[in-house]
């Protein structure tokens, strides 16, 4: 009897492991994506950023929305897919944030004062968003790997 109950076991198991391998590897299929949760902020840029994107390139905001869902930012960002350049985008950016500001200023959600405030804050964010010493030119320059004493030293 026992060994009947000891290979029962051992067929579970391998079932087991079967089929989480299986369910990780229908995972792996498709495309990561970050869990965040829903923010205000960005549905309301989202759908500037389509209205602008649909001004600009004559398609509709749902199919501009479909090809936002399914691109890869990592892979082919928006604007290769719609043939444009980094500059047009950036200008998209900035006409969706005016746009934002102008209906929130006109539906009384924000001052005058503070619509002028976020108008004149905002720098457009250009190249990587940590560009290390390079953005420093107080710091001292950093020694090369091969003056650094090893670690062990």
């Amino acid at each position: 009897m026992y060994p009947v109950r000891r290979s029962l076991g051992l067929v579970a198991a391998l079932m087991l492991a079967g089929s989480a391998t299986c369910a990780l590897a229908a995972d792996d299929a498709a495309p990561a994506k970050r869990h965040r949760p829903p923010s205000l902020e960005g549905a309301i840029m989202r759908n500037a950023v389509l209205e602008a994107l649909s001004q600009k390139t004559g398609q509709s905001v749902t199919a501009l929305s479909e090809l936002m869902d399914t691109s890869d930012p990592r892979t082919t960002p928006i604007y290769e897919s719609l043939k444009l350049d980094r500059a047009a985008m950036r200008e998209v950016h900035e006409q969706a944030r005016k746009n934002v500001v102008a209906k929130a200023l006109q539906s009384g959600m924000i001052t005058p004062d503070q619509a002028t405030e976020l108008d004149a804050d905002w720098v457009p964010r250009v190249g990587p968003r940590f560009n290390g010493r390079q953005d420093r030119p107080d710091l001292p320059e950093r020694p090369k790997r091969a003056d650094r004493p090893m670690r062990d030293q």
